[in-house]
């Protein structure tokens, strides 16, 4: 027989033999590495070191995270088959913690890791608050918590208490006044609940929600704020953290939501046609049962920061504006729906509204080559005058306003009449510019630091405003007749009254006549026909000159509530009025105005527009609304009330003032 085998102690390095060698155990082995030793797969320990080394670890305090504390709180039970609210078994997810935290502060509920809910139950990681606990149907009424539960709870419930500790933060997670989120958000609290459903590239991080990121983007984008300003008010430790959830809400809802509501992609001709096309544009421009698109197209303005690159100083600096901006440009159907959104643009001489066209046509920017058709109309304001021979070139129907003549100071009745025309369906694309503008940061100058993303911001607004706002413009039960009516005024070449008052021969109707003579409008002697506001809306063929009106009129009366208007002599059916210019101070438009005793039946004005019978323009308007309708009633047009409270220097100038200087 061989010697036996002899074997050291890895502890005192006694010689050991094979009959009395000791393996170590894992926790011998963790405890003597944690003290230094260097233990191998075939260490050995001798019997005195393996009973120290065991006494040690013996009398070692014991890690007590498995032992379980019994809590004075209700608990939801283990199931984790059905929902611990109403008991669903199907379409359940597992409880968030998020969620069990939230019903234990706002319930006093206890729910354990593992058990499930309706989705409908939660706010993205959050509990809805409009959850129905009925705590009768829980049979415990103690919860036991592992400790290290128990400690993830109150840790938990620590981190709520610290984000919340400052009473000025704003957070999305908790509002609940649909009226706030109207006036914080643009939008009421069910289209930011269904926003929110449709961002799906997101995530939930410690910092902030998905709810409250796209909430923090959408009012800095309604309040205009600085990121410093919403970092105080949203609880946020620095304007960088503010700034790096922008940018993540940004991406995420270009990403989710915009492509769905917005651009050529996502609509079809038929739906433009059928449900985004008034009745009035498709009498006025093309045939009520064609396959026609009608577009209006317009550019809008948003002002930014001078920059420190020259370069790009000079090209955004707008000789028309005299500021620097970027040109979005816009592209709505006649009911005011944002098809698509192009931009932005520089605001050089080069990147006017035609050369915009120009490029976005020619490199079918947005697919829209592919999206329009021969015929189509576009309706365009005078902007456009280089680019209607290349949209004719196209195949395109274009409809623009028609310029002043040379030499003229007036446009004839046939000019008059089908500028009109045009001016009553391209509205709503200066309505949709100002939509636009209800969001405070597209208002204000924009910093240069965010011109980077002015064109998703835009492009984020205009999604919302399809999604969510109503049309501008909606189909009228007498759309039809108006636009017949309309259609059949502008074949109208002359304007009866108008050839009246300019001869030569009629002296009579010359504005420095004696046959007029000025008095009170409330006077009962002018026999002027009572009319209602539809009447007045039948004349205009819309709203924007009885808008103007009652400015017209506040100007024209006096501190004895007196409106001076001349009355003709010699015909009892004709008045003669002077109207202020709202523009030019030394400008007094004349008009005149022929009427029986229930109807207004001509008019003539001697502004550039004044010789239209399609409807009238707004001088005439005011005249109208005020002795037909205004008069007759109750309420009274106060004094301008800002002329008071600011001081005049220029009345109390002389003549030898002036020379003096």
């Amino acid at each position: 027989m061989g010697r036996p085998a002899r074997y050291g102690c890895s502890v005192c390095k006694k010689q050991l033999k094979g009959k009395v060698k000791r393996t170590i155990s894992q926790p011998l082995k963790t405890y003597l590495i944690q003290h230094g030793y260097k233990l191998g797969g075939e260490s050995q320990i001798c019997t005195k070191c393996r009973i120290n080394a065991k006494s040690i670890v013996q009398s070692a305090p014991k890690d007590r995270s498995r032992c379980s504390i019994q809590l004075p709180f209700v608990s939801a039970g283990n199931s984790h088959n059905k929902c611990v609210f109403c008991n669903a078994r199907k379409g359940i997810v597992v409880v968030p913690k998020e969620a069990r935290t939230d019903a234990f502060i706002h319930f006093q509920l206890l729910i354990p890791v593992g058990c499930k809910c309706c989705r409908k139950h939660l706010i993205g990681k959050q509990l809805n608050r409009d959850v129905n606990v009925d705590f009768t149907k829980y049979k415990r009424q103690h919860s036991v918590l592992p400790s290290k539960e128990l400690n993830d709870l109150l840790e938990r419930v620590r981190f709520k208490a610290l984000r919340s500790y400052d009473s000025s933060s704003l957070s999305f997670n908790k509002l609940s006044n649909d009226e706030d989120y109207i006036s914080l958000l643009g939008i009421s609290k069910a289209n930011f609940d269904d926003l929110v459903t449709n961002v799906t590239s997101m995530r939930n991080t410690k910092i902030r929600t998905i709810r409250n990121a796209v909430g923090i983007l959408l009012f800095k984008l309604k309040s205009g704020l600085s990121n410093g300003l919403l970092a105080t008010l949203c609880g946020f430790r620095c304007r960088r953290q503010v700034a790096e959830i922008i940018e993540s809400a940004r991406i995420a809802i270009v990403k989710d939501f915009v492509p769905h509501n917005l651009g050529f992609d996502h609509i079809t001709r038929e739906s433009i046609i059928e449900n985004h096309t008034t009745d009035i544009s498709k009498q006025l421009f093309s045939d009520p049962i064609s396959n026609t698109v009608i577009l209006v197209l317009d550019g809008t303005y948003i002002y930014i920061q001078k920059s420190a690159s020259y370069k790009f100083q000079r090209l955004s600096y707008s000789v028309h504006k005299g500021r620097p901006l970027v040109k979005p440009f816009l592209i709505t159907t006649t009911s005011g729906y944002i098809v698509e959104v192009f931009g932005p643009y520089l605001a050089n001489g080069r990147n006017n509204d035609a050369s915009i066209l120009k490029t976005v046509m020619k490199t079918n920017k947005g697919n829209i080559m592919d999206f329009l058709t021969e015929n189509d109309v576009l309706v365009v304001d005078r902007g456009f005058r280089d680019s209607t021979d290349f949209l004719n070139e196209c195949g395109f129907k274009t409809q623009m306003p028609v310029f002043l003549p040379k030499s003229c100071k007036q446009h004839s009745t046939i000019e008059a009449n089908a500028s009109r025309m045009v001016t009553k369906i391209r509205w709503v694309v200066e309505a949709a510019n100002g939509r636009l503008k209800k969001w405070r940061f597209l208002d204000n100058v924009v910093s240069n630091s965010n011109i980077p993303s002015v064109g998703d911001f835009v492009r984020i607004v205009c999604s919302l405003i399809n999604k969510y706002r109503p049309p501008l413009k909606t189909n009228d039960v007498n759309d039809f007749n108006n636009g017949f009516k309309m259609l059949m005024m502008s074949k109208n070449n002359e304007n009866v009254l108008k050839e009246l008052v300019t001869k030569d021969s009629n002296y009579r109707y010359r504005t420095n006549s004696k046959l007029w003579k000025s008095i009170d409008a409330r006077d009962a002697a002018i026999n002027f026909p009572a009319l209602s506001e539809e009447d007045v809306r039948q004349l205009t063929f819309g709203t924007y000159q009885i808008r103007q009106a009652n400015s017209y009129i506040r100007e024209h009366i006096d501190e004895t509530g007196q409106y001076a208007i001349d009355v003709s002599y010699v015909e009892s059916d004709l008045i003669h009025c002077r109207i202020q210019s709202r523009h030019t101070s030394s400008t007094l438009y004349n008009l005149w105005i022929r009427f029986t005793i229930s109807a207004v039946t001509s008019w003539y004005c001697q502004c550039k527009s004044g010789a239209r019978t399609l409807g009238c323009c707004a001088h005439i308007c005011s005249v109208i609304w005020y002795l037909g309708y205004h008069r007759h009633q109750c309420n009274k047009i106060e004094k301008d009330r800002y002329m008071s409270s600011v001081d005049d220097a220029g009345q109390y100038q002389t003549d030898n003032d002036d020379e003096s200087e």
